[in-house]
Parts: C-alpha cells; structure tokens; sequence
C-alpha cells in the first residue's frame, strides 16, 4: 500500500476548492441568503410585498450630561426588500412617508419612553433590497438606564404594523399586527 502525503500546498488547494463549492451551493439551490445579514441572527417580518429585517447584532450606548439626562441609542443593522412594482418612502414620526419608523424603550419596571428615529428620509426602490445606513432610535430621560429593558423598533405600512422587540443584552423578535 502506497502512503500519500499531503502537503501544504495541496491541503491548501483542496480547501480553497472545498470554500468555493459551499459558497457556490446557496447561489445553486436558490438560498434566501441576504448579504449584509447573513452571518448574523436576524429576524423578519413581512407586510404584503415588503420585507423588513433586523439584525440581532446591534449597539445601544448611554451617555449622560450635568443635569442628570441619560440617553439610550439603539443601532441595529436593517433591511428592507422591496418586492412590490414600485419604490416605498420611510421615515420618522411627523413625515409624510409610507412606512412610518418609531421606538419605544421599556425600562425593568415597565415604564415606557418614546424613541426619536434619528435617521434620514428614503426610499426603498422596487424589486431591490435596501440597508437602511442611519437607522438609530434614541431617548433621552432623567435617571435612565438601560439594564434589564426593551427596545420596541416599529414599521408602520399600509395599516399593519411589523415589530421587532430587542431585549437589551439577549435577543430579537419579531411579529406582524
């Protein structure tokens, strides 16, 4: 019996062979794999043709000033796909867009805090897959602290409204009303 040897060289070419057939494989069968997502935990929710997600792997951060006020952040990494025949508006609370952005945090005692959407206005193009770059929600409050609460994030759309709840340090959910 002969003995082969592998040698560096192969081994490495056998693996770069081995890393592109499974990255050939999705694009093969037809996976849903979603760029900028796909190597974190993330969460959809659908409302008709449009597709919202959100990524599990988020920062919050707290600053606090002289008086006492302490801000809350939340930056989660979202998606949109837009699977209608025409681009869909998003914004923040007060514009005229067609999908609305709010927030809420809930302290450990249930109280709640309306979030501000800090991000810019936009557009999600028809039949195309948009990160939404600026997406940030904040709330400023006297003695505010994070520990223990929620982060509420919401898409209003045609009457539904699709919600993803992120409990600070543990995961997200999601669920379409």
């Amino acid at each position: 019996m002969m003995k082969k040897e592998l040698t560096r060289r192969s081994f490495l070419k056998l693996a770069g062979v081995g890393a592109l057939a499974v990255a050939m494989s999705g694009s093969l069968t037809g996976c849903d794999v979603i760029d900028n997502l796909k190597d974190m935990d993330s969460v959809s929710a659908a409302i008709e043709d449009v597709k919202f997600m959100m990524s599990a792997d988020v920062v919050h951060y707290g600053s606090s000033d002289a008086s006492g006020n302490r801000t809350v952040g939340f930056q989660p990494l979202c998606e949109v796909r837009n699977n209608s025949k025409k681009a869909v508006t998003y914004g923040g609370s007060g514009s005229d867009c067609e999908v609305i952005i709010t927030g809420v945090f809930e302290n450990e005692d249930g109280k709640q805090y309306p979030m501000t959407y800090k991000g810019k206005n936009g557009s999600f193009p028809a039949g195309e897959k948009v990160e939404i770059k600026d997406f940030e929600l904040e709330v400023s409050a006297k003695n505010l602290s994070s520990e223990g609460g929620k982060i509420v994030t919401t898409f209003a759309y045609k009457g539904k409204k699709a919600i993803f709840t992120k409990v600070v340090g543990g995961d997200i959910t999601s669920k379409v009303e």
